[in-house]
């Protein structure tokens, strides 16, 4: 699948990477899933305009353009599916499409809701990553970590640096650890399965 919608898996996830860095590390550990949800509910006009816009660029032809903005709709789809998102206004196919290749969306300008599952690996990739950055700063300066704790080796030394240096309390702290020693964030945090999300870049 990667492959098939390789153009249009990068574009969802550039948008994706925005979100995470507008929010910031905290606000993606620490807001509601309500809220991040909320914050990463996609407008499909929008993905379909940044299709387009890339295309054009790119010097693609009017038919090689149609077929990038359907291959859009069809990983929107293969992934609602999935139940990787939600679509405002469902989808639904023509009864002459007999193979479901041609998604048309219920309303004009719908919204693509994470679940809570993606949400879940959103946040598992963003601190997976903060855990590969803390590791990389601190090797390149060893004033970096506040604390004792020089490298993330496991749970407990990621414990002891969202508690010294992000100044988390225990619980909150614990919660964090949980989410990453989840199954799904072990397993599932550089790329998603085959029913989710590829984040591998």
């Amino acid at each position: 699948m990667r492959s098939v919608f390789k153009d249009e898996m990068d574009l969802i996830w550039s948008n994706y990477e925005k979100i995470i860095k507008q929010i910031g590390f905290k606000g993606m550990m620490l807001s509601s899933q309500f809220d991040l949800i909320q914050d990463f509910t996609l407008n499909y006009k929008n993905l379909y305009y940044q299709v387009k816009n890339i295309n054009e660029y790119l010097g693609k032809t009017r038919e090689e353009i149609s077929y990038a903005e359907l291959k859009l709709r069809r990983l929107i789809a293969l992934w609602k599916n999935g139940n990787v998102w939600r679509i405002e206004g469902g989808i639904s196919f023509k009864s002459s499409d007999k193979y479901n290749q041609f998604p048309l969306f219920n309303c004009q300008r719908p919204g693509i809701i994470p679940m809570p599952k993606t949400i879940t690996k959103l946040q598992a990739k963003c601190l997976h990553q903060y855990i590969e950055d803390y590791n990389q700063k601190s090797e390149q300066d060893a004033s970096f970590a506040k604390g004792k704790t020089r490298y993330i080796r496991n749970l407990r030394d990621l414990r002891n640096v969202l508690m010294i240096q992000e100044n988390m309390d225990e619980i909150t702290a614990n919660k964090i650890i949980k989410l990453y020693g989840s199954a799904v964030a072990k397993k599932e945090v550089n790329d998603f399965s085959n029913d989710s999300i590829d984040f591998s870049k």
